[in-house]
């Protein structure tokens, strides 16, 4: 059995007790250095273990009783405002030491100032005042400040000032930092007449030596291997780079074709140095990204990589460089990854490194090398043609061929500059999809959505582009986002009620985009807009409108809030634990004491049960009639039995009202949910969003994900849906608002339909239906728009899958069962328009002429023939052998048959008798096809050849050797110029029909159990025993999306003809549609005031 690398991790950060951490010298200097109080920065290249060595110093840290807090700015996203990225900040600060009301208090109260210094301000006021003993603040991703639209230098320069005023403040002497992330000290501050980062202790990271990486040896030695040996061969390749030791001996543990250290070379050659590995690998991809798209200061992008490949020449020539040579040039390479420094000066890091970003590389990348080449050029042809000017007339001729010469050496570079063109623009958008494919994986759904804009209008465009897009849900912008440095809306909001647009936006609320009341100050239409939400279509809005603003305009110091029926209010106050209740007919005040002091008040619907945040994120559940209370707050459902607790938490908890008890928890959104929204509709669903940039619906009782709606480019910060539930509104953390419609089906649509696996399933030529065969002895017939099933039945218990065809036109479907039963059913209803039996007599394989008729060659010999499905059958003897798959040409003037024995031969239509004996092959065909233009016939083979003949004499007979194993299928290319072959020994292969040339290896998990093209050739799909779908660029053969989903081996996967939908079948039972587009019925109108379009 083979080892699946449970040991070794490779990519992200290693949990505490990962038995592959590696210790080094800077574990021990980190911990010291902290326990010490120092000022601690980790600043190197990616992967080189830094967040997993943070993991490791927080947990021993606290081990020795020291707080920590942990800052990934990476979470907190770029698409921000300063005020909100310090609002994240604090955020993260007040989560972990459950301060998050009161600091956000503080913060709320010193508006005048400045975030930065409000910030510092909470950590001096607020933190240390709260924690005894010293504190560790570990800011991890700090390189995530240079995509921010604003300067981060205060933030550092800040950071600075906490080390310098140790000396007059014994406060701060408690107070430490650890910064870490791809950044040089110098890149953190870029204000010249901002004091550098100076402060502090720099921590090395180095790559692993063989001694330590010891431990690995023992888990490589499994199933007879050499584990030091392999080890060795490793090092060799990567000299101990953390992530790249790991995921090579990964690869290893989980290959079993790797045995001996000349394995571990051809492992590296087929996973890290093909021409994939650049775009498919993040290490790879992301080293060199950094090297070619740096930009030095005080010059352009094009000379910033025109000197540092010069400096890169050097290192591969193995000059001596210092590493005290131009700091930012340094910088760079250091940061890229690629170079490392040693004894004062730089080398290329290891061997994997040297092989892949070679001196060719380097010169494929040098920025316009052709228009350099033209220029030179031209000035050799200035001094060639003066000097000419003075020698005899007669050397004009040679003048004239020289400048022929040059005029083609022009257009060969102008043709080389605008290949390198289309080369980019391809890596860029494959390198794209790939990406955008993890970061929706990992749940960072506004980063993919940036790398899926930036390739909206790339040519290179594809099936892969609209699956991803559409699995965002695409958002129409009803308000663009505020743009920073104009003039600011203090707060937003907004509804849908009574059918109408409801806007709340600073002093003002607007029906549809008209003002209708104004208050005085921005807080209190905050306060207004708010409960105007909850309380909507109860009474009047604007009856509700006059009785809210002269309540929450009242007091502006208050926590307050009024019921939907609009007698009561209540008040808390902040000098005492406790709130006032007002009867606003009779004027009678009651007060009511309370553990907690309140931050934030709402009724109950009925008004029954008052829910209270108290300070500290404090919970109550007050019973006005009972005098009960219940640790529990949040948002009321519409019948009060349930309560949406909100918590700043990723995690929405439902709980009842009546005990407190927690009914569901919603988990999904990676950062935390801002607000929520029950559909009156269907109090079973729950709408969320959050700063993670989604909107999501939910159903409670299952505790499932319903639907999922990304941004356009920042984080959630209000919902709202309306009364039908068929839109979506949400404002965003730049005061934007967008809008969705919750009807459109999300493109991935999972169909259960059988019990046992589902061998196959075939589309018709209309793109409307789609047929199943199972394992469990039924056919099933589905709408593929909808995925709904249209008719099912019964045909037995199959050991392979069993022959079922759509007609040219997709008007009829031949589908044979296993007792050999031929059923003709009409797609459209599903309804069986014939059974046959052929008495004696099995079909094996059906198909349709594009002329008329319909051909089965039959088991023990023979073909059935039918003119239509009303027709009596002909049947014809067999060839000379007996038939086990047969096709017709394009033209319907030829069949294809062949045999378990190899035999290959072409029959005429209408006799079924032999045409042509083509070839007696060595093993047992396993499918035969006609290419598109008719020219060609291809061959499958069990002894792992397939086989070209040409039919029209214009080539030559082609053999593909190189599968290690039996062949499926091949298939032709739409256009007849490649062949596509699917094999068990885990490879897909693209072959020239010309003349049988491979062309690139699709590499797989496992066997692969089907291969098709796309409709336009562009595109290869196909399925894997490993429970993986893959879609390949078919030119090149990159791996563009690896779709997982399915939990057992895919079986077969089809576009459809208009290329819009992927069908797949799988062991897991399961049927599978995914879409390049979500599906939205037809509506009549929309909401009132909703009209939009996409955001340009």
């Amino acid at each position: 059995m083979i080892d699946r690398g449970e040991f070794f991790e490779p990519g992200g950060t290693l949990p505490p007790g990962s038995a592959s951490y590696v210790m080094r010298r800077a574990d021990e200097e980190t911990t010291a250095a902290l326990l010490s109080s120092e000022f601690v920065f980790i600043l190197d290249s990616r992967q080189k273990g830094k967040s997993s060595l943070i993991v490791r110093s927080l947990e021993r840290l606290h081990e020795r009783g020291i707080t920590t807090l942990r800052i990934d700015l990476q979470r907190l996203g770029t698409n921000l405002q300063p005020e909100q990225w310090y609002a994240g900040l604090l955020h993260s600060i007040g989560q972990e030491l459950n301060l998050t009301a009161v600091l956000f208090r503080y913060w709320k109260e010193r508006t005048d100032f400045g975030p930065s210094f409000r910030f510092f301000g909470a950590i001096e006021e607020v933190v240390l005042p709260s924690i005894t003993g010293p504190v560790v603040v570990f800011v991890d991703e700090v390189d995530f400040v240079q995509a921010l639209p604003f300067s981060a230098d205060e933030f550092f320069a800040a950071i600075r000032e906490c080390y310098n005023r140790r000396a007059s403040s014994p406060e701060f002497r408690r107070l430490s930092f650890c910064l870490a992330g791809v950044a040089a000290p110098s890149q953190l501050i870029h204000n010249e007449d901002v004091t550098p980062f100076n402060v502090g202790r720099r921590i090395e990271l180095t790559d692993f030596t063989l001694e330590e990486t010891d431990a690995y040896s023992a888990e490589l030695s499994r199933h007879g291997r050499d584990g030091k040996a392999i080890l060795r061969r490793i090092h060799y390749w990567v000299s101990g780079h953390p992530y790249l030791t790991q995921l090579l001996a990964f690869l290893v543990v989980t290959d079993a074709s790797v045995v001996k250290p000349s394995d571990v070379d051809a492992l590296v050659e087929r996973r890290l140095l093909s021409s994939e590995a650049r775009q498919r690998e993040p290490n790879i991809a992301d080293a060199e990204r950094r090297l070619l798209e740096a930009s030095l200061p005080g010059v352009s992008k094009e000379e910033s990589r025109n000197q540092l490949l010069e400096v890169y020449r050097l290192l591969l020539r193995r000059n001596l460089i210092s590493a005290h040579h131009e700091e930012a040039l340094i910088s760079t390479l250091l940061l890229s990854g690629i170079a490392v420094e040693e004894a004062g000066t730089l080398r290329i890091r290891n061997r994997l490194y040297r092989t892949l970003f070679d001196e060719r590389w380097r010169r494929t990348n040098l920025p316009d090398a052709e228009v350099r080449r033209q220029r030179a050029a031209s000035a050799g042809a200035t001094r060639r043609v003066a000097g000419i000017s003075l020698a005899l007339l007669s050397a004009v001729s040679l003048v004239a061929v020289w400048l022929l010469a040059l005029t083609r050496d022009r257009d060969r570079a102008l043709a080389e500059s605008r290949r390198l063109s289309r080369e980019n623009t391809k890596i860029a958008y494959q390198s794209s999809m790939a990406l955008a494919s993890e970061r929706i994986q990992e749940g960072s759904y506004l980063k993919a959505r940036q790398l899926i804009e930036s390739q909206r209008k790339s040519p290179q465009r594809g099936w892969e582009w609209g699956f991803l897009n559409a699995t965002l849900g695409e958002p129409t912008v009803l308000r663009p986002p505020e743009i920073p440095g104009r003039s600011q809306v203090f707060s937003y909001s907004a509804w849908i009620e009574g059918g109408s647009l409801i806007e709340a936006r600073d002093r003002d609320l607007l029906v549809n985009g008209k003002r209708v009341a104004s208050v005085a100050n921005p807080t209190s239409l905050v306060r207004l807009a708010y409960w105007l939400r909850l309380t909507r279509d109860e009474h009047p809005l604007l009856d509700r409108v006059r009785a809210g603003i002269g309540v929450f305009s009242a007091v502006l110091s208050e926590t307050m809030s009024l019921s939907g029926d609009m007698r009561t209010v209540v008040l808390g106050s902040r000098k005492a634990r406790g709130f006032t209740l007002v009867d606003r007919v009779n004027g009678q005040r009651r007060f009511v004491d309370t553990p907690v002091e309140p931050m934030g008040l709402t009724f109950s619907h009925d008004g029954r049960l008052l829910s209270i945040i108290g300070m500290g994120d404090q919970p109550l559940l007050y019973n006005i009639a009972t005098h009960k209370s219940t640790p529990v707050s949040g948002v009321f459902s519409p019948d009060d039995k349930l309560i949406a607790s909100l918590k700043l938490s990723p995690i929405l908890s439902i709980m009842r009202t009546v005990d407190g008890s927690t009914v569901a928890r919603l988990a999904g959104h990676t950062a935390p949910v801002m607000d929520t929204l029950w559909l009156r509709s269907d109090p079973n669903k729950i709408v969320t969003c959050s700063y993670d940039g989604t909107a999501r619906i939910w159903d409670v009782a299952q505790q499932k994900l319903l639907n999922l709606f990304v941004s356009d480019r920042s984080g959630l910060y209000s919902v709202d849906m309306s009364p039908d539930g068929r839109t979506i509104l949400a404002t965003t953390q730049e005061k934007g608002l967008l809008r969705w419609d919750t009807d459109s089906k999300p493109p991935l649509q999972k169909i259960l339909v059988h019990r046992l696996d589902v061998l196959s399933i075939k589309t018709s030529p209309t793109g409307t239906r789609a047929i199943t065969t199972s394992r469990d002895g039924t056919a099933v017939l589905l709408d593929i728009a909808s995925g709904s099933p249209v008719a099912t039945y019964r045909v037995g218990v199959p050991l392979a899958a069993l022959p079922a065809v759509f007609s040219n036109d997709g008007g009829l479907l031949a589908l044979v069962d296993n007792d050999g039963t031929i059923l003709f059913i009409e797609p459209r209803g599903g309804r069986v328009l014939r059974r046959l039996s052929i008495p004696g007599k099995h079909p094996v394989a059906a198909a349709f002429s594009p002329k008329e008729g319909i051909a089965f060659p039959l088991l023990g010999g023979g073909i059935a023939y039918l003119s239509d499905w009303r027709a009596n059958p002909v049947l014809f003897a067999s060839p000379s052998f007996v038939c086990n798959r047969l096709c017709f040409s394009p033209d319907g003037k030829t069949v294809a048959v062949s045999s378990i024995g190899g035999d290959v031969a072409l029959l005429e239509p209408k006799t079924m008798k032999t045409v042509r004996l083509v070839k007696k092959l060595a093993s047992m065909v396993t499918d035969i096809e006609f290419s598109g233009n008719g020219k060609w016939l291809s061959a499958s083979c069990r002894d792992s050849n397939g086989y070209l003949f040409p039919l029209d004499g214009s080539g030559r007979e082609q053999i593909l050797r190189g599968h290690g194993a039996r062949l499926w299928q091949a298939r032709f290319s739409p256009d007849s110029s490649k062949v596509l072959s699917t094999s068990y020994d885990g490879t897909a292969r693209i072959w020239n029909v010309k003349d049988g040339s491979q062309g690139p290896i699709l590499q797989h998990g496992s066997w692969v159990s089907a291969a098709e093209w796309s409709p336009d050739g562009r595109r290869i799909v196909t399925s894997c025993a490993d429970r993986y779908v893959r879609i390949f660029d078919a030119d090149d053969g990159f791996e563009i999306l690896k779709l997982s989903g399915h939990t057992d081996s895919v079986l077969d996967a089809e576009f459809t003809r208009d290329g819009k939908t992927l069908v797949t079948s799988s062991a897991d039972h399961t049927v599978r549609f995914w879409r390049s587009e979500r599906i939205t019925p037809t509506r009549v109108g929309s909401a009132p005031g909703t009209a939009g379009k996409r955001a340009p």
